[in-house]
């Protein structure tokens, strides 16, 4: 925007405010005007203080450290295909080794009858997580109905383990969630706990044939997350499922230290596959990386050797002996006399491979897994954070927005690249895993506000029928080119925050090497539109140009997408005023410069002349695109214009002929 423009804030002329970004973002909004049509200030009565009904009150309070509840059911159903036996042991996984000392624990199980199998205690020592994790019941103690009370399960929780003293209580759900599992009254019940003790709920649902969609409300609603572990032929799958579910949990909390998943795969022992390899990365802000691989039998594990070398070529291995220290979570490692080669915190980047035995019978899954330890201590840690909201709705429907913030200590991560992955579960118990979506930090202003604050986002488009849409999103370097902003003692702050933050180049630290996987959102769609509703992305770098000889100007600008960052637009349309306010006000009509007839895709340059014989005065001009489907993208940036008129041309006056003509 043009610096030095006033724009008028209300019906009265003689009331201006400069034009900040805030009214480009609110339309022409000033700040004033957005805070009183909030619907808290809406119909406020005062008496004669009139400050004293709007005066706020700021409480700042630290966050509290977690009270961790495990409810677990144990209703008949949770036996059906083996699946309480890998509860049982994510239960294991999670209180022998998982949770940091210092946590406080308590567990529950339930069906018809709630049980509290052991009082909230810290967790001090060995001891203490032997005695937690042996309360965790057998099959033999499932009950033979399917009734189950998780109302029940919460009253239990406020007032018989924590006594009225929720500050920080997590209750981690461990259930079936089917249909059947709750009623009106149930939810009822349970939302008004969670509205009025600041109870969060983290849910894993176990396969079901169908799952109530009130678990994913209610965990949302309370900053928890849900997990939905689906039914497969493998027992690895459901198994592993899990403990990703309980990980996730643990990390979402901040805790001193939480496990990061460096890298994933899987190997079935069928034909003559008997190799595994793989490649992954150790960034300088883990510690104690860890190789180890998921398999349904601890005994005839079938692994018959595993092989590392690092970046610069030496080989480690082949190691033939795996340890038994974790055989009671059937998590193989291998046997190393000494330091492991994963201690290296110079080198970041690996190869592997697992040869296997021949197996001959039915075909088994085991999962590899290299895990790290995150230290949030550590000044350089990173940090991520994910969210989706519906806010702004086109043609009554309402698309996702998705967004995540990536830090690094204080300082955001710019320059990454940052995707988010859906599946989406229809209706009919099919899953669909859509192309991934990319989210930008571009500051245009359509989802993303700022440029380089490490906050990328996007708007998802593409909707493959209703159901539950699982997001993702991934993390990484984008092959070296993600930076930070170098701390610089006595060094003035970077300035902040127009729609870019603008980092000096003696401040850009390029990062290293990195590569995240965070679970994100869950949103149930149960309509969806049957038409184009999505309308162009912003454009948000137009730039007006006057020609030489003041007669004509160029536009230049980058084409938006169709469906915001996807596909192509059609149209154009330039516009103008001497009155700023016309542009910024989706309502107002500004006076139209030109249209442009063109097909362009996302991203494409583009170069236009236009004529402008307006002289002697400001204006502003802006423009927005078309897609084909009639969808009007937001307004652009907008450029000042000022045409001089141009010199008069000279008249050609003849010149006087002396003399008589020839006879």
């Amino acid at each position: 925007l043009y610096p030095n423009v006033f724009v008028n804030s209300s019906n009265d002329d003689s009331r201006h405010v400069m034009p900040t970004k805030q009214l480009v973002l609110c339309e022409g909004r000033t700040a004033e005007q957005v805070i009183y049509a909030h619907a808290d200030f809406v119909g406020i009565r005062t008496d004669s203080e009139p400050m004293r009904a709007i005066a706020p009150e700021i409480m700042i309070v630290k966050d509290p450290e977690p009270k961790y509840v495990l409810a677990i059911e144990t209703s008949a159903g949770m036996e059906a295909g083996e699946d309480w036996k890998w509860v049982n042991k994510a239960a294991q996984k999670l209180i022998r080794y998982d949770l940091p000392t210092g946590s406080e624990l308590a567990v529950i199980t339930f069906n018809n009858q709630t049980r509290v199998e052991h009082p909230l205690v810290a967790i001090k020592d060995e001891d203490t997580r032997s005695k937690l994790a042996d309360t965790i019941p057998g099959k033999y103690h499932l009950s033979k109905h399917d009734v189950r009370c998780v109302a029940c399960v919460l009253q239990t929780m406020v007032h018989t383990v924590l006594k009225g003293d929720t500050v920080g209580a997590h209750l981690v759900l461990i259930t079936r969630a089917g249909t059947d599992s709750l009623s009106i009254t149930d939810e009822r019940i349970i939302t008004e706990y969670v509205n009025n003790y600041g109870i969060k709920i983290s849910t894993i649902m176990i396969p079901t044939s169908e799952n109530l969609p009130f678990y994913d409300d209610v965990s949302e609603l309370s900053g928890g997350k849900s997990f939905l572990v689906r039914r497969s032929a493998f027992a690895m799958d459901t198994y592993v499922a899990i403990i990703d579910a309980v990980q996730a949990i643990l990390s979402e909390d901040g805790g001193k230290q939480s496990t990061v998943t460096v890298h994933k795969n899987q190997h079935y022992t069928e034909g003559d596959r008997n190799v595994t390899t793989g490649t992954f990365t150790v960034d300088s802000a883990l510690r104690d990386t860890v190789i180890g691989i998921y398999v349904e039998d601890t005994e005839d594990h079938l692994i018959k050797s595993v092989t590392l070398q690092d970046e610069e070529g030496t080989v480690y291995g082949p190691y033939s002996k795996m340890s038994t220290t974790f055989d009671l979570i059937n998590f193989k490692t291998v046997n190393i006399v000494g330091e492991s080669p994963l201690s290296n915190h110079r080198i970041s980047r690996w190869k592997y491979s697992i040869h296997w035995f021949n197996q001959s019978g039915d075909t088994r899954k085991s999962i590899v897994r290299v895990t790290s330890s995150s230290v949030d201590a550590r000044e350089d840690q990173l940090s991520f954070t994910t969210w989706t909201t519906r806010h702004r709705a086109f043609r009554s429907f309402m698309p996702v927005h998705v967004f995540a913030r990536v830090y690094k200590g204080r300082s955001p991560v710019a320059s990454a690249r940052v995707y988010a992955t859906v599946d989406v579960e229809k209706e009919n118990g099919s899953v669909i895993t859509m192309s991934r979506l990319e989210l930008r930090d571009d500051g245009l202003g359509d989802t993303d506000v700022t440029r380089g604050d490490g906050v990328y986002s996007g708007v998802l488009v593409d909707y493959r029928g209703a159901g539950r849409y699982t997001f993702n999103i991934h993390v990484d370097d984008n092959r070296g080119e993600a930076y930070i902003i170098q701390p610089t003692v006595g060094a003035a702050p970077v300035d902040c925050c127009g729609s870019f933050i603008d980092v000096p180049k003696s401040r850009i630290k390029l990062m290293d090497s990195f590569s995240r996987t965070i679970s994100g959102s869950v949103v149930h769609l149960s309509t969806l539109p049957q038409e184009d509703i999505a309308p162009p992305s912003k454009i948000g770098d137009l730039i007006i140009e006057l020609s030489s000889d003041n007669k004509t100007i160029r536009g230049t600008w980058s084409s938006p997408g169709g469906d915001f960052t996807a596909g192509s637009v059609c149209r154009y349309r330039l516009v103008y005023s001497t009155n700023i306010s016309d542009l910024l006000n989706p309502n107002a009509s500004p006076n139209v410069l030109s249209e442009l007839d063109m097909l362009t895709e996302f991203g494409s340059p583009v170069t236009q002349k236009l004529e402008f014989p307006l002289y002697n005065q400001d204006y502003f001009v802006g423009m927005y695109a078309y897609d084909l489907s009639g969808n009007r993208g937001r307004m652009s940036n907008i450029q000042h214009v000022y045409v001089p008129s141009p010199p008069p041309t000279p008249t050609t006056v003849p010149v006087p002929r002396l003399g008589l003509p020839p006879s």
